[in-house]
């Protein structure tokens, strides 16, 4: 979870998001600019959270503690959603 100062600097304030933006799994919250922009998703292809959560990997992302999808996993999720740039991701994954 991202929460204080590294929030506000993507100017993301806390009366602008609302519990209803998270009940429908295709909305996508997207704050910041590219390349330094945060998507949040609450579902994603061919992986259930319930299940892939115990296999997550912890890591650093900068000087944050955070965890990371087990490779397998976003493997598996690479391969369901069938986007160009996932494929493409995929043939990196796989080497």
């Amino acid at each position: 979870m991202i929460v204080g100062g590294y929030a506000v600097a993507f100017g993301f304030e806390k009366h602008t998001l609302h519990a209803e933006k998270f009940s429908d799994k295709k909305n996508i919250l997207k704050f910041g600019v590219e390349p330094v922009r945060v998507d949040l998703l609450n579902d994603i292809d061919g992986v259930d959270f319930a299940e892939i959560e115990n296999r997550a990997v912890r890591g650093k992302y900068g000087d944050i503690l955070t965890r990371f999808i087990g490779k397998t996993d976003l493997i598996t999720n690479k391969k369901s959603s069938g986007r160009l740039q996932d494929l493409a991701d995929l043939e990196k994954l796989q080497e």
